[in-house]
């Protein structure tokens, strides 16, 4: 008897400590490929997620802070008055007639997707919301906005159409109307563009799994015919890094990608990336590990942080206001009655046939 007992605990031990090294091993992110490691998030009752915008000040675009002249969040869900809102998130700004001009994305309850809001401001402090500007049938997010060709453009992310589709203001900040469609095929996430030597450049994120895989692709005019650039994927398979949160940054240090830190949960923090070589051939890229990242989960004074962003930051959008003087406007994420739910999936290696 005692015999079979030592042999149960031995058994218990090692079984433990087997599954003890899978976690650590996948904890860093090592590839088990008959092991996986899975995270649900389970909202009680009405499954809620608060994200609101506010407005962050400092004297780098990589050292931004609350400023006591602005009382954060700027922008609710009960700043909303033409539908009823779930949240807003995913906020840019232009700056335009001596004004600021906001849009977001605005989560329609009734139809249960997003729409495009607009909220405008005289300083940067003070925001007014205005209506919503632009509502199709699928859902709309990250409404990048900015300026060329002598009028303002938007690439709202629609990845349920697998398009990525560019909108043209006919009569700016109102009204908006479909101009072309630059990408199609894939499930295109919060497509970020820019210009720089001559050349449009894009990134998105087209991983429906969430996975994280980042595409980049160039063109010689706005719109098009756009290529895939020969080093894309850039990143593959890494929700850390991947996911575009935020118009790319031009400072006098060089030019910056800003990314949504996805793992283990959505909205994490986002992280600030410098980039080295960019050309139609190569693309180099570091991290810039020695500033302070917006985000909870690597500050250590997460209770005395403010309740509209105890649970992270996924987006920025950054301007330079004066000599020295920077402000961006961010979306901060608080969940409620919330708990996550881990599982842990098994498969057995070197079959043919994957069995769901």
């Amino acid at each position: 008897m005692y015999r079979k007992k030592k042999i149960a605990i031995g058994v218990v031990i090692t079984l433990g400590a087997c599954i003890y090294l899978l976690l650590a091993l996948r904890s860093l992110k090592t590839d088990i490929p008959f092991f996986e490691l899975t995270h649900e998030e389970i909202y009680r009752e009405n499954k809620k997620i608060n994200i609101s915008i506010g407005i962050y000040m400092g004297k780098s675009p990589f050292h931004l802070y609350e400023t006591g002249k602005i009382v954060n969040p700027v922008l609710t869900a009960a700043s909303v008055k033409d539908v009823n809102a779930d949240f807003v998130a995913d906020p840019f700004m232009v700056h335009a007639d001596d004004s600021w001009y906001m849009f977001f994305e605005v989560m329609n309850k009734k139809s249960g997707h997003g729409d495009i809001g607009l909220a405008n401001s005289v300083d940067g402090i003070k925001w007014d919301y205005q209506k919503i500007i632009l509502d199709e049938p699928f859902h709309l997010s990250y409404p990048h906005i900015f300026f060329a060709e002598n009028a303002y453009y938007m690439i709202p992310e629609c990845n349920e159409q697998k398009t990525v589709r560019l909108y043209k203001a006919t009569s700016f900040p109102f009204e908006w109307k479909f101009e072309s469609t630059l990408l199609n095929g894939l499930q295109f996430s919060d497509a970020t563009i820019f210009q720089y030597g001559n050349t449009w450049w894009l990134f998105t994120e087209t991983d429906p799994k969430g996975d994280g895989t980042l595409r980049l692709y160039y063109s010689e005019a706005l719109h098009g015919p756009w290529k895939e650039h020969p080093e894309s994927p850039i990143i593959d398979g890494d929700e850390n890094i991947a996911r575009p949160a935020g118009r790319v940054i031009f400072s006098n240090d060089g030019i910056f990608r800003i990314a949504q830190d996805d793992w283990p949960v959505y909205g994490n923090k986002v992280r600030i990336f410098q980039i080295d070589n960019l050309t139609t051939a190569d693309y180099v890229e570091h991290e810039l590990c020695d500033i302070p990242i917006l985000g909870s989960k690597n500050l250590n004074v997460k209770a005395k942080m403010p309740r509209w962003r105890s649970d992270g930051v996924h987006h920025m959008d950054v301007h330079q206001i004066g000599h020295g003087n920077w402000m961006a406007c961010v979306d901060g994420i608080n969940r409620t009655r919330m708990y996550t739910q881990w599982a842990i999936k098994f498969s057995v290696p070197f079959t043919k046939t994957k069995i769901e």
